[in-house]
């Protein structure tokens, strides 16, 4: 099953409008007022999203990168994702990798709903509110 008929399938189980790819490949959701990409490379699909914009206060900076560590590593929060930083150190992403050969509709549904809810986790923890007000909002989508 190719990634473009998935997000068909997945959009029609959500009952919105099919989603096209952007010039990348990615496909966009909004979903609980996050947005997310989804895309495939090789034999892999990701779900990546933007965690957090930093500040530029070099002190809050650090607040919020050492409140994401503990969150991700103390807490053991991030078992299936990882997090990183962006090529200007500007944004806190996170992603997660999905194996091509057992990608389907009821894996990405369970996938998409447990990275939708460490990545709420994560911002609402460090307070930081859920809505995704940065992301350009393409298919808002509310998981059951």
């Amino acid at each position: 099953m190719t990634i473009a008929s998935l997000m068909n399938d997945f959009c029609a189980r959500l009952r919105i409008e099919p989603v096209a790819a952007d010039k990348q490949g990615h496909y966009r959701f909004v979903i609980d007022g996050l947005s997310i990409d989804c895309f495939s490379v090789g034999e892999f699909v990701y779900l990546d999203s933007t965690v957090l914009t930093l500040p530029d206060e070099s002190s809050e900076r650090l607040d919020l990168l050492r409140s994401l560590l503990r969150l991700s590593v103390l807490d053991n929060r991030l078992d299936r994702e990882a997090l990183y930083l962006d090529h200007d150190g500007e944004r806190m992403g996170m992603y997660r990798r999905l194996k091509t050969v057992l990608f389907n509709l009821q894996v990405l549904e369970e996938a998409m709903q447990q990275f939708v809810d460490t990545l709420d986790y994560l911002r609402v923890n460090c307070g930081i509110a859920s809505d995704d007000s940065q992301a350009p909002e393409k298919h808002v989508v509310v998981m059951p």
